[in-house]
């Protein structure tokens, strides 16, 4: 009889395997999937008490186990968990700012804004540009009310390495990178 048992303890093992997977690799069947394994799992300790009950061997197997986990001695300590960073880790999509669309097609770079601040008329930006060859960060001030904007410095060197070289104030070209960045800020 103890080998009947083991056989369908191993059966139910296989099916409960086959549905996991399924649970995993079949989308359309994943509720019938993870019935069929709940099913076969709940069958195997079924039969494992059941095994118990008839075989007094496998009665004082499980019992062992049962006690020798039991009097396993508690040593130490819980282990210390590791220390919590005092800043939240940026999510990369923080990390990339809010995509700015082109209005014409053409450029391979991709423009997002990472910053956009207003102070009176006036809005400062820091945008970044990831080219085919290199990644530039440009800080910019905007008057949405003239539709002007002066360009403050760039670096290809991260933001902090900006150096303050303003432009004069220009007119804005239609198509242009600085003009999808106005209408994006301004909008």
């Amino acid at each position: 009889m103890s080998g009947v048992i083991s056989l369908l303890t191993i059966l139910l093992a296989v099916v409960g395997f086959v549905a996991l997977l399924a649970v995993l690799f079949r989308p359309g069947k994943r509720l019938a999937a993870l019935a069929v394994f709940v099913a076969a799992s709940v069958g195997m300790g079924a039969l494992d008490d059941w095994r118990a009950q008839i075989d007094p061997a496998h009665a004082a197997e499980r019992q062992a186990k049962k006690d020798a986990e039991a009097s396993k001695p508690v040593t130490g300590t819980a282990p210390t968990p590791p220390p919590v960073p005092k800043v939240a880790p940026v999510v990369s999509k923080v990390d990339e700012g809010e995509f700015i669309p082109r209005s014409m097609p053409g450029d391979k770079g991709r423009y997002y804004l990472m910053e956009s601040r207003k102070e009176g008329d006036i809005i400062k930006t820091l945008h970044k540009r990831i080219g085919v060859d290199s990644t530039v960060w440009t800080r910019s001030e905007i008057n949405c009310k003239r539709w002007k904007v002066r360009d403050i410095g760039d670096s290809e060197d991260g933001p902090t390495a900006i150096k303050s070289n303003p432009t004069k104030w220009y007119d804005l070209v239609e198509g242009s990178s600085k003009s999808d960045l106005v209408n994006f800020v301004c909008r």
